[in-house]
């Protein structure tokens, strides 16, 4: 006959006393629920944060109705050494031509770079950034309008279409179509529509929309050359399009122009994430960063759930007797696999709910850092699902060993008294630990590349002196008086040396093979930048001449060039290039001197030939000051005057080159905080960890420490006998995180043309700050049980 002790209960009763006993084992332990629910809570909140930005990522361009259909078109330039560069320029006639030769194509548009203008209506006025565009533009794009008409709203040349943010600004709530607007003070143009306000996820933007008709008629002269690449060019082709095949056919669009360009279309949908070309194929692009963010939150979170695994295990032995007799009286081991994973999922819904009031209350901040604009609507997107997801992933990984190692528990040795905790699991919590430390020094090791590679280009030489150098746009009548503003500002005591130049400084943009010498082969092609300055524009930045000299005013050096050394060693000559014919365009005359490289672009790429030559005042768009340290306020203050007396007009606007270098790593810089974040978090998490366990470890040797004490052992003794296992896996984490975070870091500092070097220095400095943050937070506990009164503790059990 069978026995049966346990009679059949309603499922609801059950639930009701598990969470009861769930509740109950909570309140009873109260540090290791403490830390278990803080440690998850921050682990989750870290991840969710992190996945609401992924998912925002993810977000950009999908607003478009026909994205399918919508295509950017490029082209791979193969130069000398069969370097091939990838680029988004295109020639000015390509939009329309591309549409009435190619069936395919439904509709397309120009884009120009952004022009920042002069917007004024009545007594307000400000710079704006707008883009000139075709028509077909607000047809193929998904920017919804507010007013107007997008089939009409950029038919002819004095039209002006208006973002929401931008028609607030000038005309407050009043529907501004039809109203007239002055830009650059000059043309005046008629309002035809308000687009709502472009979407954060949008890689497309702009204040203002012009039609390009009106850049196409002053332009067209070099904007109809084929081998002037200058606007970007979308198309929609159809949606029955076989993109392959579409490709083969445009390849060759070029050939008969320049034959070394390949025309191609790339997908909108992909044009956000995955722009990094590298010798003609997508390597990446913002979906490397998106990887390694993803990494982050689950490293984070893996962390938090170790945390549970471990503090569940180690406080089970408190339960052992209630395992045993819930076995006697007939529980199964899958009832019991039951129960502990609903404590576990009660804990990670705790935690969850507290991870979502993190998240509520971090989320502004976090959006200032990211420049995003994300939202957490719990009930209008998908986060509820996101959250829900996360809780049920968090429960399973953390609660499945804890209620596999409990419900594995013998009921007969347990109420024997017989229990403990075993070998093995005492080498798992040792595992886990150890994995544990690994990630968090991992992430550590992360932080500080990217610190430090940030310093290094911050704090590299450039090749120029940026420091006091500040950059104004000449507007107006500032370009016909330039060379008297140039001798005023030299009068003043503060200014070391002032000149212009065609771009502003370290955003030098042009660049050409229409370049000839003496011993050039004619078949070959390289790519040269070109820059037009003035007089005094070497003295200007402190760039110093290799060979040769510069432009001076009392020698006729219109028609002349100078190089910089990488120029000079693409001619290949094994001579001084000093003095040899030099061709741009149809610009002839000779090298005059050889400068030092400098940087006028980011580090994140090589250094490129250059090429300087004088320019006419028309071409000369910036003035550049160079001024005596301490006297910036003096020096903008003058600068003001010039602007107000020459461009009454326009606003007074500079900048400081040495921010705008500095800001040319803003992407880094972020980057560098949210590494900084969540390594902070994760060393945090695993110290609520190791807090538990060490406290875990004193009291389970309680009677241990009072016969050694009794026998004469020191406080210093027991405090080192256990600190001594921490430290050791502490140690061994190291040693299994540091290569590993070797080899991922490497391989991104590759990623930047000049990078630092990853030495020995880096690791000891993660190995000994975890190492230390580890001993402290097992100290307290082995210090206070090294004090502890040895009679106490022989009465221990």
């Amino acid at each position: 006959m069978e026995l049966v002790f346990m009679p059949e209960i309603p499922i609801q009763t059950m639930l009701y006393n598990y969470l009861k006993v769930a509740w109950r084992s909570l309140v009873r332990m109260r540090l290791y629920s403490f830390l278990n629910i803080t440690g998850l809570a921050l682990g989750i909140a870290s991840a969710l944060l992190i996945l609401l930005w992924v998912q925002d990522e993810y977000q950009h361009e999908r607003f478009h109705a026909q994205l399918p259909q919508l295509y950017r078109v490029m082209e791979h330039q193969t130069y000398q050494g069969n370097d091939v560069l990838t680029t988004t320029s295109t020639p000015g006639i390509f939009g329309p031509w591309f549409k009435e030769n190619y069936p395919e194509v439904e509709r397309s548009t120009r884009y120009t770079w952004p022009l920042t203008q002069l917007l004024s209506y009545e007594e307000d006025s400000g710079f704006e950034s707008g883009r000139y565009v075709d028509p077909d533009f607000l047809l193929m794009f998904s920017f919804p309008l507010r007013y107007g008409d997008a089939a009409t709203a950029l038919d002819g040349t004095e039209q002006i279409v208006l973002t929401a943010p931008l028609a607030m600004k000038y005309f407050g709530e009043e529907n501004p179509v039809g109203k007239l607007m002055k830009l650059n003070d000059k043309t005046t143009l008629r309002v035809t529509a308000v687009l709502e306000p472009i979407p954060a996820t949008s890689s497309l933007t702009f204040d203002y929309l012009l039609p390009f008709e009106a850049f196409w008629q002053p332009n067209q002269s070099w904007l109809r050359e084929w081998d002037n690449n200058n606007v970007s060019t979308f198309v929609q082709l159809r949606s029955d399009l076989d993109l392959e095949a579409f490709n083969a056919k445009i390849r060759d669009i070029g050939k008969e122009y320049q034959n070394n360009r390949d025309f191609f279309v790339y997908p909108m949908a992909d044009v956000y994430l995955k722009s990094h070309f590298r010798n003609g194929e997508v390597v990446g692009g913002r979906i490397e960063q998106v990887r390694i963010f993803l990494i982050i939150a689950f490293t984070v979170l893996l962390i938090a759930c170790i945390n549970f695994m471990n503090l569940s295990t180690a406080k089970a032995g408190r339960r052992g007797k209630e395992v045993g007799l819930r076995k006697v009286v007939g529980a199964t081991r899958k009832h019991l696999l039951g129960q502990f994973m609903g404590e576990s999922l009660f804990s990670t819904f705790l935690a969850l709910a507290l991870g979502v009031l993190i998240v509520f209350f971090a989320l502004p901040a976090f959006n200032e850092l990211t420049d995003k604009q994300i939202g957490f609507d719990l009930i209008g997107d998908n986060s509820l699902w996101m959250i829900l997801g996360l809780g049920l992933l968090t429960s399973l990984v953390a609660g499945s060993y804890p209620a596999l190692y409990l419900s594995a528990f013998r009921p007969a040795a347990v109420l024997k008294g017989q229990f403990k905790s075993g070998k093995r699991a005492t080498r798992m919590r040792k595992v886990l630990v150890v994995t544990q430390f690994s990630l968090a020094i991992m992430l550590i090791i992360s932080t500080i590349t990217v610190y430090r590679q940030l310093q290094f280009m911050i704090n590299q030489d450039l090749g120029f002196d940026k420091e006091v150098l500040l950059s104004m746009t000449l507007r107006d009548g500032m370009k016909e008086n330039y060379h008297l503003i140039k001798e005023q500002l030299e009068a003043q005591p503060e200014v070391k040396a002032v000149s212009a130049m065609q771009h502003p400084p370290l955003r030098i943009h042009n660049n050409t093979y229409n370049i000839d010498w003496t011993g050039k082969d004619p078949e070959e092609k390289q790519l040269f930048s070109t820059v037009r300055v003035d007089y005094d524009w070497f003295e200007a930045h402190g760039i110093t001449m290799a060979e040769g000299r510069e432009f001076r005013k009392e020698m006729i050096d219109s028609g002349d060039f100078i190089l910089n050394e990488t120029a000079a060693r693409r001619m290949g000559m094994d001579h001084t290039v000093v003095g040899e014919s030099f061709q741009l365009w149809d610009i002839k005359g000779k090298v005059l001197g050889v400068t030092k490289d400098f940087h006028f672009s980011s580090l994140h790429s090589e250094l490129e030939p250059i090429i300087m030559f004088l320019g006419r005042k028309d071409f000369l768009n910036y003035l550049v000051v160079k001024g005596q340290p301490g006297k910036m306020a003096e020096i903008i203050s003058s600068m003001q005057a010039i602007s107000r007396r020459y461009a009454p007009a326009y606003p007074f606007t500079y900048e400081i080159v040495e921010d705008v270098y500095t800001d040319m790593y803003e992407g880094e810089q972020k980057t560098g905080v949210i590494f900084r974040i969540f390594a902070i978090l994760s060393v945090i998490i695993s110290c609520l960890g190791l807090f538990g366990l060490s406290a875990f470890a004193a009291e389970q040797r309680t009677k241990e420490i009072g016969i050694r004490k009794t026998m004469g052992a020191s406080e210093k003794q027991i405090t080192f006998m256990l600190a001594k296992e921490f430290s050791q896996l502490v140690l061994l984490s190291a040693i299994i995180g540091c290569p590993i975070a070797w080899y991922f870091m490497d391989g991104w500092v590759e990623d930047f043309a000049y990078h630092i070097t990853l030495d020995w220095s880096l690791f000891a400095l993660a190995t000994a700050g975890a190492f230390v943050i580890a001993l402290l937070t097992v100290l307290y506990h082995a210090l206070r049980s090294a004090r502890s009164n040895p009679v106490m503790a022989l009465r221990y059990e």
